[in-house]
């Protein structure tokens, strides 16, 4: 279960300056290994009056995904929103990363338990 404390957000938007990819790194790389608890989480915005809070866990249930929220000025008071189960994906490694192709289990990445849950 995800905790989100709501706040209103003010300020600039400003673009990611990111550029270029990430290297391909071999599953077997320490930064691939899992760690405890909700990680990479997005927030995206979906209308005018709505938020999407995605993210991944290695928790391997794909139980329905919760997340509580609560308005900072009310420090007491949480509320469940729910949303849909967690989801797995698998997909076959890059050729060039991967040369033992798909009879080689170590060639498949499979993800960790993906959630989103509408605000």
């Amino acid at each position: 279960m995800m905790h989100i404390l709501a706040t209103a957000l003010s300020g600039t938007t400003r673009p990611s300056n990111r550029v270029g990819g990430s290297p391909l790194i071999p599953l077997s790389d320490p930064r691939n290994a899992q760690r405890a608890g909700p990680e990479q989480i997005h927030l995206t915005g979906a209308s005018v009056d709505s938020i999407h809070v995605t993210w991944s866990d290695n928790d391997t249930s794909t139980a329905p995904s919760v997340v509580e929220v609560r308005a900072v000025s009310d420090a007491a008071s949480w509320t469940a929103v729910p949303g849909p189960s967690g989801s797995v994906y698998s997909a076959l490694q890059a050729a060039d990363a991967c040369p033992g192709g798909y009879t080689d289990p170590s060639c498949i990445y499979t993800s960790s338990v993906l959630h989103s849950v509408q605000l």
